[in-house]
């Protein structure tokens, strides 16, 4: 299974769904790592694919990505790939540490990932995505990272939350607040016409109650 990573601008046009990868790569973020599909040639042991590093100098932060994939041959007669997230940050030059990890199995075709969003404008929090892809498209999982009490919280997104039905619209995670709150765009369709697929601007996460509100009626408005 080769290793796949890539450092991608924050927005990034979709006009075609060339590949799974390709969808995943332009919603999560600037820094990214997958697992690549599930299946492929059966390997005796699992693989690990880290991130390109992440670098605030001002703050002194690092932080990387960690996708652990296995597929062997039980993995292989059970249609199934055993995959694991993790998010590491080094804070003031310390040895990097785990911050939040997510095992997850997968089925052909499937995909996994982890994208390191960035830090919030103040610099108090870090944002990340535990992220999946199927044919259906990409579902989201913030992690948030607090540089003050050294914890992250995560919470998954209803897929369908900010999008109408039939839409075939993505969610992309864009930023956090100096909340801590998961900043989602929701650009037009670019696969359904009417009205109600259109823009549906820029929307707040929170990781704590769950709730989402809609702030913005663009996606391409500043949200800092």
């Amino acid at each position: 299974m080769p290793l796949r990573m890539r450092v991608l601008p924050k927005w990034l046009a979709i006009a075609v769904l060339a590949s799974a990868s390709a969808l995943c790569a332009a919603q999560t973020g600037k820094i990214n790592v997958d697992s690549g599909e599930c299946g492929d040639t059966p390997g005796p042991k699992a693989v690990r694919h880290k991130s390109p590093l992440f670098v605030d100098a001002k703050r002194q932060l690092r932080a990387y990505g960690l996708v652990t994939y296995r597929y062997n041959r039980e993995d292989a007669k059970a249609e199934r790939c055993s995959t694991s997230l993790h998010l590491f940050v080094s804070d003031h030059g310390q040895p990097f540490r785990e911050v939040k990890s997510k095992n997850q199995v997968t089925s052909p075709g499937e995909i996994v990932g982890v994208g390191i969003i960035g830090l919030s404008r103040s610099g108090k929090f870090l944002a990340a995505d535990f992220w999946f892809a199927d044919g259906d498209g990409v579902s989201h999982q913030p992690v948030v990272f607090d540089l003050a009490s050294q914890k992250a919280s995560t919470r998954e997104l209803d897929p369908g939350a900010m999008t109408e039905q039939g839409c075939d619209q993505v969610q992309d995670f864009v930023g956090v607040t100096d909340g801590g709150e998961a900043v989602f765009a929701v650009p037009p369709s670019n696969y359904v016409d009417p009205p109600e697929c259109g823009d549906h601007g820029l929307w707040y996460f929170n990781l704590q109650s769950g709730k989402i509100r809609q702030v913005k009626k663009f996606s391409g408005d500043t949200w800092k």
